[in-house]
């Protein structure tokens, strides 16, 4: 069984189709193609659309893909994604955007005036690369204002479980802190990073959820990549106009 986390802020906007996964996971690369697929028809019923589903081969990086994109749609929400990217960005009612994390942090962007909506998978690298402003961008281009965006950054790792190098430090000054008797490791707060990135995008604080449950301390039945060793399942976002 899988439950399905939500933003308050999201649902009292009027964006009541969005979610973020916990307990029986999405991920289809250990052996579990058959009961995955029954959760994303699970998923699909529970939402009670008959939208398509978009999804991307993840690569940690920050391109951004319409999901109006025959290639990224699936009517039957069980095909395996090929395109690659790291959000999805919808200017219509028609889709369900997903993106699946296991420490990286779900960030979902949505539009109350014109009802634009983005899921996005954010992780250091796509951080570093720019993928959370480059999703807010294409809403932009798309009559969205940011300063009027909603954001809900979902469950990720948390500063006291995600040890970093002085690498990864260099790119988040403001969301690290040096370990103790260890020098160059740092502790750092994906989330914080997460949320600098939409308010230098042009977000408020006042329109950022951020829902700081952690995958590998957070007890909620959560996927973490770091705290299984690699040995894990993925959590799923999705969100829809």
């Amino acid at each position: 069984m899988f439950e399905i986390i939500q933003s308050e802020m999201f649902n009292r906007r009027g964006f009541t189709k969005h979610g973020f996964t916990a307990g029986d996971g999405f991920g289809r690369d250990r052996g579990e193609e058959e009961a995955v697929d029954a959760r994303f028809v699970e998923l699909k019923n529970r939402l009670q659309t008959d939208a398509p589903l978009a999804q991307l081969q993840q690569v940690h990086g920050a391109t951004v893909v319409n999901g109006a994109d025959p290639a990224v749609r699936s009517v039957a929400w069980t095909d395996r994604p090929t395109v690659e990217g790291d959000a999805l960005v919808s200017f219509d009612r028609d889709v369900v955007l997903a993106v699946r994390t296991a420490d990286c942090a779900p960030v979902l962007i949505a539009c109350p005036t014109t009802g634009a909506v983005a899921a996005v998978h954010a992780g250091w690298k796509g951080l570093a690369k720019g993928v959370v402003r480059d999703a807010v961008k294409s809403l932009v281009r798309g009559d969205a204002s940011p300063i009027g965006l909603l954001a809900a950054i979902g469950p990720c790792i948390c500063e006291k479980c995600y040890e970093v190098g002085e690498d990864v430090a260099r790119h988040f000054p403001e969301s690290v802190d040096p370990v103790k008797d260890h020098p160059g490791k740092f502790m750092m707060e994906l989330a914080l990073a997460v949320e600098v990135s939409l308010i230098t995008a042009g977000l408020t604080s006042d329109n950022i959820d951020r829902l700081d449950i952690c995958t590998a301390c957070g007890n909620r039945g959560l996927h973490s990549h770091r705290a299984s060793g690699g040995n894990c399942s993925r959590q799923l976002a999705f969100i829809c106009g």
